[in-house]
This record gives structure tokens, C-alpha cells and sequence, in this order.
């Protein structure tokens, strides 16, 4: 009899841990995912940039540009200590993408229980952009981690208003602020949800907004200011919807370098299940928000619909939960719609990876339309598959990197360099980041986009053509095509090797000085034809990057020489 009774003690016992313990196991799994291999890559992007604002003192104005004040002073400090490989630089975000998710499950366990906590925390988890951002020597990994942490500190405040909490709240506040510009949604949202709380806060509030814009002072003059009317080519004035829903597909199932979805009309191949999906589950956490306020406003909707109450996902006994259920719709449209409506208008403030504050939202949406499934079955199923649905993209980061090699690129060319050889390179990315990498005794000169021949030259400013000119193009290729047909067109240059890497974006070509041979103009289709020989023709094709993306760059197989090629066709 004592076995009889002792049993569902157990089994209540069991079931009373195993969220919390699941909930231990996927911060465990989304530290792996985000300190794995973190100095494999070369720096890339903007992360030397970064490094080189945080190398410069707080005083300077290079310190507090892009509105990444906060994120400059902690790598400055970091570096001191830990060094400048690429696993250094890249640890603080590592940790904050790990304290990202802790804090995730904090948050919506209290306000909408265990299981909606546990699927949005997976989800975040799994997400590949939010790994992307977890090792990238940015400040967005920081920004992420202190929108959920001000969001917590919020709802705590809301559940029971108190100076000591406030003052919490405002310094998460002011450190967001210093985090990344686009904070100022993030504010629009908080004074959401303090209004339809219908909390009183009091003046205390009030208060402490004007603390929040007078610190932010030295942040607009030192870093906004001087780059005030700069119009980036990467954030579109009037973006369409579908740029959109492709910025919604790249918080979890669009892998890089996946067609987008303004691309289906023209025929291309698109992942419509991982696309189709997940969005559609997330509006079903929407659905799911929302019946809980129309219940209270219309209380009388229960007798009518009895069944209705089985899609309200469930709330926390600690009261926010009533108030608060609709939390993650007003933040993913604070976050991500606003900017995408100020953008319609003509003001580029929207770019797929400026609106990752509101990655965790999305989460929490499907998270929430998992937990208000009716069959405990069908929870579990959901709960399987979205998660399930982001795995490729998942592994698509991780076995096919979006990062460009510049440390093999650098190391490609010292192997091989000769003295009088010269390196012509692309402007943006490649000469910032080729130059971190390139320590060897061959002249550089970067030569900007889109320029005409006569500019080219002017700019190349050579008094005598050196004998071998190495091209680093990446990574945007097509605007520097203008100068890849440069030294195409020159009678008296000859391509003679051409390295590509696909997924990294580098393109590196040599080209050597041969006065008596002529123009080869069509060296361009013999070199393409070359490199689309199979495995045991005549140059031998590149391999498809694998997980081994060590020294890739100078790997002997991916090097084509295809001189004479366009004599021997």
C-alpha cells in the first residue's frame, strides 16, 4: 500500500522538476552552440571595426559610434585582460547570448508558465541568427540579452512597484540605451505595456525618463550627431513586405544565404514548409495573447464560446500573467513592425539585423501558441516540430559559415608573394579586414567602387606596372566589378589564377604583367568554364566548405590556375 501511494508522490514529484530541469538543459545546449568554435573564423564584417573602436580611449569619438558606447567600453576592458584573438573578442557575446536565454525562460515562465517558457526558450535557443549575433564581435548579442533584462525588470516593477525596483529597471535602461539605437522601440514597447497594465507608476516614472534621455546625452553627441543624414546602402528606404516576412524568416528558418522571399517570383528555390510554418505557428500566438483580453472585456463570451477558454495559453499565478499576456505582441510590433512602418515612409531605419531585439518576441509567440494547443499530445507534437524546423538553418551556420576567410586569404598570398608584386584591393570590408590579417611587405592600395578606368588608374597611381597584382574582391563582388574588368581589359595583364569561395565571399585573383601578349577579353568565360570542371578535368573544381574550415582558404585543391586556358580552347 505505502508503494501505491508513494507512486504518484513520485510521478507529481517528477513532473513538478522536469520543466525546471529542461529548462537548465537548454541553457546547457545553447552555451555549446555559442562558445563552439568561436576562434575558428577570422574577424569579418564589421568585427574589426568594433575592435578598433574599442581600442580607442572612452574620450574618443570613434568610442561611442553606431550607438555601441556600452559594448566599445566592456571589449575595451575585456581586451586588457583576455587578449585579441578571435575567441577573446568573441567571448562577451558568447555570454551574453547564453545569459539571453536564462533570462528568456525567467521571463515568460512569469507570465505564462513552464511550458511556454521551455519552447520559446528552445526556440531562441536554436535560433541561427541569434548564434550568429552570439559569436560576431558586435554589440548585438548585448543588445538582445538587455532587452529581455529591462522587459523582466519591467514586469517585476509592474508586479509590485517599489523604489528599489525601479531604480533597477532604470539602469537596465540607460545600459540598453548604450547598447544599439534602435533602443527606442524597445522604450516605445516598455510605455506599452505600462499603459495597457493600467498600472499606476506614478511619477516616479516620469522621473525616470528624464534620468534615461539626460544620460543619453553624451551617446547622441559623441555618437549620432556626426553621422546625423548618413544614409546606409544596406537599410532600404520603402521596403517591400516580402523584405519583411524575409527578415522575420531570418530570426530562425531562412538559412544565410538562402534565397529571400522577394525571390520567389523570379523562380527560385525557397524552403515555403520553414517559411509557411513557424510564421504561421507565431500568429497563432497572437490568437492565443489576445483571447485572454477579450475575455475580460467580454466576460459574457464564455457561455457563448465554452470552448474558446482551451486556446488561452496558460497564465501564472503571480497575477502579471492576466495583465501582462499580451506582452510579446505589443514588443515584436514595437520592435519590428514600427521600424518597417517609419521605413515605408521613406526613413531607412530597417534592416533584418537591426530588428533582432525582437527575436525573442517571436519566440515567445510561438512559445505561446504551443502552450494554448487543447491535447497535451498535440503540445508535445508542436513543440517537437518547431524546433525541429529550425534545426537546418542551424546547421547551415554551422557547417556552411557565412564568414569570409581573410586570415586564409592573407596567409594565401604570403605563401606566394614575390618582391615588386602589388595587392589592389576592393574598399568597405576587404581592405579593413584584409589588412588586419596581411602582415607581409607588398604595397596595398584600395581603389573605390564603381570608379572609371581613367579613375582606377589615377587612383593605382603607378609609375611602372608591377609585374604580378593581386586583386582581393569581397564581400560584395558585383560593386567591384568595374574593377575586375579593369585588369581584365588591360592588353598588357593576364589573369593567370583565380581563387572563389562560394560561402565566404572572397574572391582572389592574380593577374601578371605580360606586355607582348595580347588582349585575352575573353579570359573571363574561359576562367568561369574552368572552374566549372568537374572532379578530373582539366583545373578541377573547388570543394563544398566543410565542417574542417581551418586554413580552408589555402587549401592546394582549391587553388585553379588555368593559364593558357583560353589558347587551348
Amino acid at each position: 500500500m505505502s508503494n501505491d501511494r508513494s507512486s504518484p508522490r513520485r510521478r507529481h514529484r517528477w513532473a513538478v522538476l522536469a520543466a525546471p530541469i529542461g529548462a537548465v538543459a537548454i541553457v546547457i545546449l545553447g552555451a555549446f552552440l555559442r562558445f563552439e568554435g568561436l576562434g575558428r573564423d577570422s574577424l569579418t564584417g564589421n568585427e574589426p571595426m568594433s575592435l578598433q573602436y574599442a581600442q580607442w580611449p572612452i574620450s574618443h569619438p570613434k568610442h561611442w559610434n553606431n550607438g555601441m558606447a556600452l559594448y566599445h567600453s566592456v571589449l575595451h576592458g575585456w581586451i586588457r585582460v583576455a587578449g585579441e584573438s578571435e575567441a577573446a573578442l568573441r567571448f562577451p557575446s558568447a555570454l551574453f547570448g547564453v545569459a539571453a536565454i536564462a533570462l528568456m525562460i525567467a521571463l515568460v515562465r512569469r507570465i505564462n508558465g513552464w511550458t511556454t517558457a521551455v519552447v520559446a526558450g528552445l526556440m531562441l535557443t536554436l535560433a541561427w541568427n541569434h548564434i550568429y549575433c552570439s559569436q560576431l564581435v558586435r554589440s548585438y548579442a548585448l543588445f538582445i540579452m538587455l532587452v529581455v533584462l529591462s522587459t523582466l525588470l519591467l514586469v517585476r516593477l509592474l508586479e509590485r512597484p517599489g523604489a528599489g525596483r525601479l531604480v533597477a529597471y532604470g539602469v537596465a535602461l540607460v545600459a540598453l540605451s548604450y547598447s544599439h539605437y534602435q533602443w527606442i522601440f524597445v522604450l516605445v514597447f516598455h510605455n506599452l505595456a505600462v499603459l495597457f497594465s493600467r498600472r499606476r507608476v506614478g511619477w516616479g516614472w516620469l522621473a525616470l525618463h528624464a534620468v534615461v534621455i539626460v544620460a543619453y546625452v553624451p551617446q547622441v553627441v559623441l555618437g549620432i550627431l556626426p553621422k546625423w543624414g548618413w544614409s546606409p546602402v544596406h537599410m532600404p528606404k520603402n521596403p517591400s513586405v516580402f523584405l519583411a516576412l524575409g527578415a522575420v524568416q531570418h530570426f530562425l528558418s531562412l538559412a544565410p544565404h538562402q534565397p529571400i522571399v522577394a525571390e520567389l517570383s523570379g523562380g527560385r528555390d525557397v524552403n515555403l514548409v520553414g517559411f509557411v510554418i513557424l510564421p504561421a505557428v507565431a500568429a497563432a500566438g497572437v490568437v492565443a495573447a489576445g483571447v485572454p483580453i477579450v475575455l475580460r472585456r467580454w466576460p459574457g463570451l464564455r457561455t457563448v464560446f465554452p470552448n474558446l477558454t482551451r486556446y488561452v495559453a496558460p497564465s501564472s499565478s503571480s497575477g502579471a500573467g492576466g495583465t501582462l499576456a499580451w506582452l510579446p505582441v505589443a514588443w515584436f510590433g514595437a520592435v519590428f513592425i514600427l521600424p518597417f512602418a517609419i521605413a515605408r515612409t521613406g526613413k531607412p531605419v530597417f534592416h533584418y539585423q537591426y530588428v533582432v531585439g525582437a527575436m525573442p518576441a517571436y519566440c515567445w509567440l510561438i512559445g505561446l501558441a504551443v502552450a494554448a494547443l487543447p491535447h497535451r499530445w498535440l503540445r508535445l507534437a508542436f513543440g517537437v516540430l518547431c524546433p525541429l524546423l529550425a534545426v537546418p538553418a542551424l546547421v547551415t551556420t554551422k557547417v556552411l559559415t557565412m564568414r569570409e576567410d581573410w586570415r586564409g586569404c592573407a596567409h594565401a598570398i604570403a605563401a606566394e608573394e614575390r618582391p615588386g608584386d602589388h595587392i589592389v584591393v576592393s574598399p568597405g570590408f576587404a581592405d579593413r579586414n584584409f589588412n588586419l590579417y596581411y602582415h607581409g611587405s607588398l604595397p596595398t592600395t584600395s581603389v573605390a567602387w564603381g570608379h572609371a578606368d581613367e579613375e582606377i588608374t589615377k587612383a593605382l597611381g603607378w609609375a611602372e606596372p608591377p609585374q604580378r597584382v593581386w586583386l582581393v574582391v569581397g564581400p560584395h563582388p558585383s560593386r567591384s566589378a568595374t574593377l575586375i574588368d579593369y585588369f581584365k581589359a588591360r592588353a598588357d595583364y593576364r589573369l593567370t589564377r583565380r581563387r572563389e569561395q562560394e560561402f565566404y565571399r572572397i574572391i582572389l585573383l592574380l593577374f601578371e604583367h605580360t606586355p607582348q601578349s595580347s588582349s585575352l577579353a575573353g579570359s573571363g568565360d574561359s576562367i568561369r568554364t574552368c572552374l566549372r570542371s568537374g572532379p578530373g578535368g582539366r583545373c578541377g573544381a573547388f570543394p563544398r566548405p566543410g565542417p574542417d574550415r581551418a586554413r580552408r582558404f589555402c587549401a592546394g585543391d582549391n587553388v585553379v590556375t588555368c593559364e593558357g586556358a583560353a589558347r587551348s580552347e
